[in-house]
This record gives C-alpha cells, structure tokens and sequence, in this order.
C-alpha cells in the first residue's frame, strides 16, 4: 500500500468531542440543577476525546481531506491508502497536476482501512509522479464502545480532581482499600486502563485502517 506524503484538513469539523456534556453528567449522576462543573467537565471531554484520537492514531470526526501521494510507483495491485478513515465520499482523484479527475468507475474504495484501489488496470497505482485526492471521512455518528471509553476517561479525571496524582492506594475507614491508576503506565504516552484501551483497540489505525 502507499501512504499520503501530506493529509490537509480542508474543511474541519465543528467539533471533535466525541462526547456530550449530558451523557457525561448522567454517568457522574450530577443532579440537572448542578451546573458548577459545566465549564470544567466541557474542558476535560475535549482532552479525554483527543487521548482517544491519539491512542487510535485517527480523528474520529466527520472532516473533509486533500491527500497528496508523490512518486507513485507501488507494487501491482497496491492500494492507496488515505490519511484518515473510514472513507465517506471522494470528491476527486487526480493524477499528475494539471490533468482531469479520474471518471469514478476507474477506482474502488474498500472500508473501514481506507483503501483505494485502481481497478481500470490491472497494474494499479503506478509510474505516477503525483496523486492528489481529496474526500469526506471519519464516523457519522461515534461508535457507541468509543463514546463509553471517552466517558469513563473524563470520569477518571472527575475522581481524581484535588486528589495527589502519585497516591496508587490508600484506605477508606468503613470502605475498605482503594485503588488508582497512575498513568502512563510503561506502555508509553498513549497508553490508558486496560479497561478503556480495550474499547479503543478495534479502532486503532494499523489494525482496522
């Protein structure tokens, strides 16, 4: 497969929380007249919504894309592959500067990895100087597994709030022995709990695309 040199963000999303406040406070069972963490728990979905982005290594958000591949020369058969996934739509695929899109029955899109195949020749991608493509991906409506993982991240950081970061136990009279996690665990930055990661691990790019 070949990778784009470049992925461009041409038209962003809105939003990229993956999240709503709402669904956030049901979890925490934050009574409808308590708003005094509105404005802090808005910030912590946003950085719990792009720990999953950079755990999955994929914007989960509907955006639009220019991909730019250059010294196209793969083997045959060989997919291009876009720089975010699932594909929803491409508006155009050109190859070379200055020459006409491709007609659309010339190439297939196979989902959720991103892949674009050429099937008007056998020979695939090759003996291109450049391709651009530009199209619309990421997930109309959030996964909900990817949704409850976010959740329970901005949950963590709910408990956690005021509590020293280094405490890994302590004991509770009448409650018995607690337990945190203390992050991040010797898996590296982008490691999270067992539990959350587990949730997130079907979306990781390289495994589904």
């Amino acid at each position: 497969m070949m990778r784009p040199l470049t992925t461009t963000i041409t038209a962003p999303a809105a939003t990229r929380d993956l999240v709503d406040l709402a669904d956030v406070r049901e979890q925490l069972q934050i009574r409808a007249t308590d708003t005094a963490y509105d404005a802090w728990l808005a910030k912590v979905i946003s950085r719990a919504s792009m720990q999953a982005e950079r755990y999955c290594n994929r914007i989960f958000a509907l955006q639009t894309y220019h991909d730019y591949f250059t010294a196209v020369c793969g083997a045959p058969g060989s997919p291009l592959l876009t720089g975010q996934a699932p594909i929803v739509s491409i508006s155009g695929i050109t190859v070379d500067a200055g020459t006409a899109p491709l007609d659309t029955t010339s190439y297939m899109t196979d989902d959720p990895p991103g892949f674009i195949y050429w099937i008007a020749d056998g020979n695939g991608w090759t003996a291109a100087s450049s391709i651009a493509t530009d199209y619309i991906a990421g997930f109309d409506t959030i996964p909900d597994d990817v949704q409850q993982a976010v959740i329970e991240l901005c949950v963590m950081e709910f408990r956690a709030r005021g509590r020293d970061p280094m405490l890994r136990e302590r004991d509770t009279p009448g409650l018995g022995r607690e337990s945190y996690w203390v992050g991040p665990p010797p898996g590296g930055a982008t490691a999270l709990p067992a539990d959350i990661g587990a949730l997130l691990d079907p979306y990781r790019r390289g495994i589904i695309g």
